[in-house]
């Protein structure tokens, strides 16, 4: 399973989805991207202030946080 947690630098929100993305890596396998979407102007062009965005195996999965059960129901499907 690959997860992409696109935000940015300063962002409070993304800094809770970090933390919590890092706590369900102590108990599942998965790969785990951070993006900055001001590295990139077509990531700029679609989220734009809207993150961060938690992107699991190529799909849209969560916007500004990450309910932990939510996120556990993706490790029980794979």
């Amino acid at each position: 399973m690959r997860i992409e947690l696109f935000g940015r630098a300063g962002c409070h929100l993304c800094e809770e989805a970090m933390a919590v993305l890092q706590d369900a890596r102590r108990r599942h396998e998965f790969e785990l991207v951070e993006l900055d979407v001001d590295d990139d102007p077509a990531w700029r062009a679609a989220y734009g202030d809207d993150v961060p965005v938690v992107v699991i195996d190529g799909r849209r999965a969560f916007k500004h946080r990450i309910p932990r059960r939510e996120l556990e129901r993706y490790f029980v499907r794979s």
